[in-house]
């Protein structure tokens, strides 16, 4: 509208060229990186260790094409009923979970007062916060096309600064009780209004900073669990090796140790799955390198006993 109303149309189509350009970035680099244009990393991956994760209703039962470790079987022992159980008749009640507990995000414990502002802040609502609802309200319907916890409400974070914004709508509103009308950011705060936001802003700062701790000490233990690992690999004397890892049978499965570097020849150590006997198929493709063991239950890393010998036969 703006666009014909300006006659801009050279300004259109520069944005335009300039916005093509930038999402032919994708297939270049799926083709580079999968050799298909048409295929991203995550649908290859996906296809390959887990068809079940798309979008749709019901349960894909197409198997994985590759043979899955111990973490990965759990992984799908986990999510495959909640696709399974994934209807058009769950569509209301996944749409109102998900948005209740996103809204907890934002309102939980002593910030409910912050719901009601919200509520209040609908009254100041104009056309480019109404867009900005809108276009809320649409992340919602449209991922209701997936299945998912109610609890995982990173899908939704980038719009909770629009709700949150009702809440700053609603506070000037009840505040500033002489305006009327749409929200002008012309209008003078009053002192009432600034004085009950500094109230809140102490009010909440007690239960941001136990947030942040409680947020710091899972951080703390996560990347401990990490770091020690780490430690332990870097350790190793030789210049070349294999470390097999081999979890616990109560591995977190979402917590992976296997990670490797892109450049495998000058990597100082692989990082891979303790498959048993299997093993010995790897240890022969890499003669060089000498086979480590992590045993994630005792902690340790040790020369994997017998293995070079049993690769060599």
């Amino acid at each position: 509208v703006l666009v014909a109303r300006r006659r801009a149309w050279a300004d259109l189509g520069l944005a335009a060229t300039l916005g093509t350009a930038i999402l032919m970035i994708l297939p270049y680099s799926n083709a580079r990186i999968t050799g298909d244009w048409r295929h991203t990393p995550w649908s290859v991956y996906a296809d390959t260790y887990l068809p079940f994760d798309k979008l749709g209703f019901g349960l894909d039962s197409t198997p994985p094409r590759r043979e899955l470790p111990r973490d990965m079987v759990l992984l799908g022992e986990v999510f495959k009923p909640m696709h399974a159980n994934y209807g058009p008749s769950a569509l209301p009640d996944a749409l109102s979970d998900r948005m209740w507990y996103s809204s907890l995000e934002l309102w939980r414990g002593p910030r409910l007062v912050l719901a009601v502002t919200a509520l209040v802040g609908l009254t100041l609502v104009g056309g480019e916060v109404a867009f900005a609802l809108a276009s809320t309200l649409a992340l919602f319907a449209l991922y209701l096309a997936y299945a998912h916890s109610p609890y995982w409400t990173m899908y939704y974070r980038e719009v909770m600064p629009v709700v949150a914004l009702l809440s700053a709508l609603g506070l000037w509103r009840l505040f500033t009780l002489r305006h009327s009308g749409r929200f002008n950011v012309t209008a003078p705060v009053t002192a009432s209004a600034a004085l009950a936001t500094g109230l809140l802003v102490l009010l909440y700062l007690p239960v941001a900073a136990r947030g942040v701790e409680k947020w710091h000490d899972q951080r703390i233990s996560e990347q401990g669990y990490l770091r020690d690992f780490q430690r332990g690999v870097a350790s190793i004397p030789d210049l070349r090796a294999i470390v097999y890892v081999r979890y616990a049978p109560g591995h977190y499965i979402h917590m992976s140790l296997i990670a490797n570097d892109p450049a495998l020849e000058e990597s100082h150590a692989w990082l891979v799955y303790d498959r048993g006997a299997d093993n010995a198929r790897l240890q022969r493709i890499a003669p060089g390198r000498v086979p480590y063991l992590y045993d994630e239950l005792q902690s340790t890393i040790v020369r994997y006993p017998g293995l070079q010998s049993a690769a060599a036969r």
